[in-house]
């Protein structure tokens, strides 16, 4: 490679935000699941916590709602799902109408958990946007969503 490539290849590295954004992306995801683990829960749990709080109003939310939500596939679900069982966060019962579905519903004690997340996604959020003005934070939303929708 001639030092001319180099350079070429080095100039789109330097200039492109793909790189940022994954930096951002995962500090952010290492933060949260060190801070969630002081409650033996991980991100993605929190996720489905979350998911499954904000629709507990329905009456049938089963995995492929999750799966659809979290855009991950069904292996990767069941395994979550069947830990967050286990730990008595989910309930997972044979839907009476079909009994290849599963409901899933979230526990008090999984709302208990979920509210403890609420705060601790707070609180990283709040160490995100400190020293950034609101104009700052709506302006960088906007271009990360614009951003979004170009993908």
């Amino acid at each position: 490679m001639s030092a001319m490539d180099k350079s070429y290849f080095q100039n789109i590295f330097d200039n492109a935000i793909g790189p940022i954004i994954h930096k951002v992306d995962h500090g952010i995801y290492l933060k949260l699941n060190n801070l969630l683990s002081e409650h033996d829960i991980t991100l993605q749990q929190t996720m489905v916590l979350t998911f499954l709080w904000l629709n507990k109003d329905k009456e049938f939310i089963n995995q492929k709602s999750v799966e659809e939500h979290m855009e991950i596939k069904g292996p990767s679900v069941t395994s979550l799902i069947h830990k967050m069982v286990e730990k008595d966060l989910v309930k997972r019962s044979q839907d009476e109408k079909d009994g290849r579905n599963f409901k899933l519903k979230i526990t008090e004690k999984g709302i208990e958990l979920n509210h403890i997340c609420f705060s601790t996604f707070a609180q990283v959020n709040h160490s995100l946007i400190k020293n950034i003005s609101e104009d700052e934070i709506q302006t960088l939303k906007h271009l990360l969503n614009k951003i979004a929708a170009n993908i």
